[in-house]
């Protein structure tokens, strides 16, 4: 309880200090913090509406106030207490903007699903998931995950056709990775999911793969 309550008191204390910086200081900030490893200024820049002069000018401010490690990136508390501190509505705003940049500058397929999660843009996330899924390699166990979250933002978007094919993608994966046990609990899920006949007869061809294999 001691260390949770220091832990608290650190973020209170960091998310004052932020909410006394000027506000283009913060804008980078909440940038910076929503952004994680992709971060840099000239993103921030784009994503915060900002002249990149301005930007510089934030990020010198940041060092100063002792916010920024030594090899001048975002600490990992810093971060923490300011995606605390920031409404919801603004942090969904930030990753919509930070993954609409992101996919245009050609990042990686996950990193920007991962940003359309967090805005709670559920087709965005659900088409970015499933680019992540085929670029990996067939029997990596990432696979399975992305296609899991593939299938969960579908049915957030309210594609239901779409998720049952993900489900099924993210079964082929499980194929190769899954115990018994925890694939027969997913088919279970699935079966009891699936309502079209056509996402039964998709299931079933997988079930008999599995059976094969």
């Amino acid at each position: 309880p001691s260390r949770l309550s220091a832990q608290r008191q650190l973020h209170t204390m960091l998310a004052r200090r932020a909410a006394r910086l000027e506000p283009e200081a913060q804008s980078v900030l909440r940038v910076a913090a929503c952004a994680g490893p992709a971060f840099t200024l000239a993103l921030a820049a784009e994503v915060a509406e900002l002249p990149e002069p301005a930007v510089e000018s934030a990020w010198t401010l940041l060092a100063r106030e002792q916010l920024l490690q030594d090899d001048h990136l975002l600490l990992d508390t810093v971060a923490a207490a300011v995606l605390q501190a920031t409404p919801v509505p603004v942090a969904q705003a930030t990753h919509r903007a930070l993954a609409a940049a992101l996919q245009a500058r050609g990042e990686r397929p996950e990193r920007v699903a991962q940003h359309w999660q967090s805005a709670e843009v559920w087709a965005p996330a659900a088409a970015a998931f499933a680019q992540a899924a085929r670029e990996h390699a067939p029997r990596d166990a990432e696979v399975m995950l992305l296609w899991d979250r593939c299938a969960t933002a579908h049915r957030r978007a309210g594609q239901q056709t779409e998720a049952a094919v993900a489900d099924a993608a993210a079964l082929v994966a499980a194929l190769s990775v899954e115990g018994e046990r925890d694939l027969q609990q997913r088919i279970d899920r699935m079966r009891a999911a699936a309502v079209t006949a056509a996402e039964r007869l998709q299931l079933l061809l997988v079930e008999a793969r599995a059976h094969i294999n």
